[in-house]
């Protein structure tokens, strides 16, 4: 510790300073703070020698001119250059790109944490359909066809025919290879290309990435996303799939109604035997099928909606056209449910007083009700006519046949959902479910079948 030129204890100086308070000139204020100053200036200077040596090593390293004046840039020099713009998509997944304003072309390198095939591109919705990707395959050799450029036409998975015409094969150097553990793609490719989605220099660009097992054949791909790239401020912002609400809810509504409604509103007619007498199964079997309708309108409506603003095509897979003939299939079940045949009266000899009239009792014979009937001959014979007999068939085909294709829409509609958005499938409790109320709606049903056997012997 100094104090006024003298090496002094701190306890001693702190002393000398008190003795001296109120007799210190200007000449004691400078010698004291010029310390504090030269250290301050030390440090400043240090700093502004590591910002020189930065800036020189970056000279080194940052693309050179050739003699014709084109930007020479060494790919391999990518990981060590500063003025690399490197993004990470997930925790194995990244890249970088190059742009050169020269010659109209930009430089990718994408990098994947271990083994597997990646596909990186350009697209116009964020969506894989339709969307022009770059796919290399490290267990196809490399040639002509790998790396190479895809079309993507269908939106769940990539076929040869999605592979572009040679006349559009127009990467630079492109190469798929693995190193140290990791796999690696990179081509250079122009920004602007006809018939092809322009890639903006200085603004905002979206693309499709995913990586899957290395097969010769490509498979279905765990890790997928889309980001938006602003080669201008070189932000990238990667993007949540907009329309997974949609989705969620689409299912959601499509179960409520052909995973319950629809299979009470089916079991309350199939065991209406054994129902109390006076329990309203026929008019559960209406409320429940309409309810099953207005859902199902709903859940089409926001499919088509998610549909129409992703710019994709509709009814492309077997999921949606299944979807399309139970949509239309639900109307007419309704329809020819309002204007069913009349169900034929059985005839009564005298009614019980306590019983309803014949007016009321109406309800009961809906729908083959005629085993409904309160009259005190039980065995009065009933004959229905040849339109009703037909009408009860078709009725009964077409709803068991909408049951098989509802079934087969919930199991296929979460195996696509959890395939999309990489979430756990819900396909063993929906089948669990299933298969649980499908037994114990049988096994009533045989009960139901027994009991009026019992009765009639």
């Amino acid at each position: 510790h100094v104090c006024c030129d003298t090496p002094l204890s701190a306890q001693n100086c702190m002393e000398t300073e008190r003795n001296t308070q109120g007799k210190m000139t200007l000449s004691h204020y400078l010698r004291r703070y010029s310390a504090h100053f030269l250290g301050t200036l030390a440090i400043l200077t240090s700093l502004a020698k590591a910002v020189d040596t930065s800036n020189n090593e970056y000279l080194q390293t940052a693309p050179q001119n050739n003699a014709d004046g084109n930007i020479k840039t060494d790919i391999n020099k990518f990981h060590t250059n500063q003025s690399r713009r490197r993004r990470r998509l997930d925790s194995r997944f990244s890249f970088e790109y190059d742009v050169n304003d020269d010659d109209g072309t930009v430089t990718f390198i994408i990098e994947l944490e271990g083994d597997g095939y990646i596909s990186f591109g350009t697209s116009k919705n964020g969506k894989m359909y339709n969307s022009e990707v770059i796919i290399g395959q490290p267990s196809v050799p490399q040639g002509k066809n790998n790396p190479s450029k895809y079309l993507l036409k269908t939106p769940y998975n990539v076929i040869e025919e999605d592979r572009m015409p040679d006349s559009q094969q127009t990467l630079i150097d492109p190469s798929i290879t693995q190193k140290d553990g990791k796999t690696i793609l990179k081509y250079t490719k122009l920004l602007v290309e006809e018939g092809e989605t322009p890639i903006d220099a200085n603004g905002e660009n979206t693309f499709i990435w995913a990586y899957g097992p290395d097969t010769e054949r490509l498979m279905y791909h765990d890790n997928k996303g889309e980001a938006l790239v602003d080669f201008f401020t070189e932000e990238t912002t990667l993007i949540e799939n907009p329309y997974q609400a949609h989705w969620k809810a689409h299912g959601i509504l499509a179960f409520i109604a052909w995973g319950v409604l629809v299979p009470i509103a089916i079991s309350v007619s199939l065991l209406r035997d054994i129902l109390p007498k006076q329990f309203p199964w026929f008019k559960i079997h209406q409320i429940f099928n309409w309810l099953a309708l207005v859902l199902t309108i709903i859940s089409f409506a926001l499919a088509v909606y998610a549909y129409e603003t992703s710019a994709r095509s509709n009814f492309d897979g077997t999921h949606e056209r299944v979807g399309l003939v139970v949509f239309i299939l639900i109307f007419f079940q309704i329809l020819g449910g309002v204007l069913r045949a009349p169900a034929p009266t059985p005839a009564v000899k005298e009614m019980n007083t306590t019983t309803r009239s014949a007016t009321q009792d109406s309800d009961l014979f809906d729908d083959e009700g005629a085993t409904r009937s309160e009259s005190n001959d039980e065995n009065a014979p009933v004959k229905k006519s040849m339109q009703r007999i037909v009408w009860e068939i078709m009725h009964r085909a077409v709803g068991l046949a909408l049951l098989g294709m509802s079934l087969y829409q919930l199991q296929s509609g979460l195996d696509l959902y959890s395939t999309i958005y990489n979430s756990n499938s819900l396909e063993g409790a929906l089948w669990g479910y299933i298969g649980v109320l499908l037994g114990l709606v049988f096994v009533l049903f045989l009960y139901s079948k027994f009991r009026a056997r019992s009765e009639k012997s």
